[in-house]
């Protein structure tokens, strides 16, 4: 079977599979939709993907990736892992449907980061976060700062400012 450029669909001329130099099409509505590159990217709403997905909208539409299982109040609401050697996991972005919160997990740390969708409330190595910002740690010894808010802008003045709560110790301000 040998065709030119295009098969269109029998009783609907505009739409086809198109056949350019190095893509493969899907146009409807006289409008392609979906390409295929020879460097095996993929675009969808642009004949020229310049990623290996490459989403893209036009004028008043919002280019939006839909991630859905289509059962409510799941455990697995969807996930998006970052992957290196084919296998390990080193990122995951996901949701939990069941406990309506949003999730990043690390190589080494589930749970890391959380979100809870009905408060807002976030939580740093905390599955369920009380407050707006709740963090849980574990230090060896207390000298490593929990949290650290550090103020290196010089706008005002030379110094740079720096405040940390740390396990065990009371509230510490210092100017450097």
């Amino acid at each position: 079977l040998s065709v030119l450029n295009k098969i269109f669909h029998d009783g609907d001329d505009d739409t086809s599979i198109n056949f350019t130099t190095n893509q493969i099409q899907l146009e409807t509505a006289n409008t392609i939709g979906f390409t295929i590159d020879s460097g095996q990217r993929v675009g969808i709403g642009t004949d020229d993907p310049k990623e290996l997905l490459h989403i893209a909208g036009a004028g008043t539409s919002d280019p939006t990736l839909v991630i859905q299982n289509t059962t409510d109040n799941q455990v697995n609401g969807g996930k998006i892992s970052f992957r290196e050697n084919n296998t390990t996991e080193r990122i995951n972005l996901r949701y939990n449907g069941s406990t309506n919160r949003f999730i990043i997990d690390t190589e080494s740390k589930t749970d890391a980061f959380v979100i809870e969708r009905t408060t807002g409330d976030v939580g740093i190595n905390v599955t369920n976060p009380t407050h707006k910002l709740h963090v849980v740690d574990n230090p060896t010894g207390g000298t490593n700062p929990v949290v650290k808010i550090h103020n290196t802008s010089t706008d005002d003045s030379s110094l740079t400012e720096c405040l940390e709560l740390r396990h065990g110790h009371n509230t510490d301000t210092e100017n450097i």
